[in-house]
């Protein structure tokens, strides 16, 4: 996970343009406090390309943790319990 939030900065470096971003976590995956420090560090270097997120399969635990990544970054990012809500949101 940690890779791929690196490859994800470094996509929306290389293309300097805002984007919609969808993110899909299933029961394999794990959210610890490396992971958070990391995507932290990767996203908050191109947060001002990201334009809307929406996050599909968050558990209880990881929505608080998305609450708390909306308070550190001032932003709205949303969960949704299926991805045709969160596209639907997405693209509004």
């Amino acid at each position: 996970m940690k890779a791929a939030a690196t490859e994800m900065r470094h996509l929306l470096e290389e293309s300097g343009v805002p984007v919609l971003v969808l993110v899909i976590f299933d029961d394999s995956t794990f959210v610890t406090p490396g992971f958070m420090r990391h995507a932290e560090k990767e996203s908050g270097a191109v947060m001002h390309l990201i334009d809307r997120m929406a996050f599909v399969g968050l558990t209880p635990t990881k929505k608080v943790i998305l609450n708390g990544y909306n308070m550190l970054f001032r932003r709205h990012f949303r969960a949704f319990d299926t991805r045709e809500q969160a596209i639907e949101f997405l693209f509004e």
